[in-house]
């Protein structure tokens, strides 16, 4: 496994990762109308990543395959972590966090904040966050709700 930082040729497969993983590994917590609206297409977060080199953004590739990526803006708000659906549990995602823990602590934050998804939530727990609130977003027209948890990691 190699971790790098992130360049805009890495856009269309970081926006493949993140559809195929939210339509997957979330849609056991997630009704697929919520899902649908999360990760519409990746077309979509392909464009959105291409806007995001302000962020502090790390990739990880194993055989030349893209199988995690996170992003944490400069006040320590972790956007996005995820791993792809068929590399779960290998410790992926804990490299990239480690990661990008690293990059806070040398902008010297007191702090990592993120909005977890149900399924996230047990993993940054694990790793030393704490539960701030639950959120419930509602969805205007289909009154979905979406729960999200805002967490916090305090850094030493």
């Amino acid at each position: 496994m190699i971790i790098r930082k992130f360049v805009q040729e890495d856009a269309c497969a970081v926006g493949e990762l993140f559809f195929q993983t939210v339509h997957t590994i979330n849609a056991k917590d997630y009704a697929p109308e919520l899902l649908s609206m999360w990760a519409p297409n990746n077309d979509e977060f392909t464009n959105l990543v291409r806007n995001c080199h302000d962020n502090i953004f790390y990739v990880v590739e194993h055989e030349s395959i893209l199988v995690g990526f996170g992003d944490m803006r400069h006040d320590g708000h972790l956007e996005r972590l995820f791993v792809h659906k068929d590399f779960q549990g290998k410790k992926i995602g804990t490299m990239l966090l480690n990661k990008i823990e690293q990059e806070a602590h040398g902008l010297g934050l007191s702090r990592i904040t993120t909005e977890a998804s149900i399924r996230a939530q047990p993993f940054f727990l694990k790793h030393g966050f704490e539960v701030i609130k639950r959120l419930y977003k509602k969805h205007e027209h289909k009154g979905l709700d979406f729960i999200t948890y805002k967490m916090v990691k305090y850094l030493k």
